[in-house]
């Protein structure tokens, strides 16, 4: 019996990749409402997954074009520290 190998497909923009590394759009979610839950970040910092998603949609249709908002970085990586996920220079930067 033939064995099949299936892969994510690789992530080509910095939203891609960081959502890739905390699983999916919720779990960003999830991770940025347990921060700011330990006062680690401020409330306003929090994302539903719809606004997490949008990032990776083109500008023409509301998203940032995979870009992810500046404001947003820091959140982004104090909530990685806290749920073990190591956030790069490198994944925020576009190819």
């Amino acid at each position: 019996m033939p064995t099949y190998i299936t892969t994510m497909p690789v992530p080509h923009t910095p939203a891609e990749r960081v959502i890739q590394k905390f699983g999916n759009a919720r779990d960003v979610a999830r991770a940025l409402s347990l921060a700011a839950d330990k006062g680690l970040i401020d409330r306003a910092h929090v994302r539903t997954p719809a606004t997490i998603y949008k990032w990776t949609w083109p500008t023409e249709r509301g998203g940032t074009g995979g870009r992810i908002p500046a404001s947003a970085v820091p959140a982004l990586r104090i909530a990685g520290r806290l749920v073990g996920v190591l956030i790069r220079t490198e994944d925020l930067v576009s190819p």
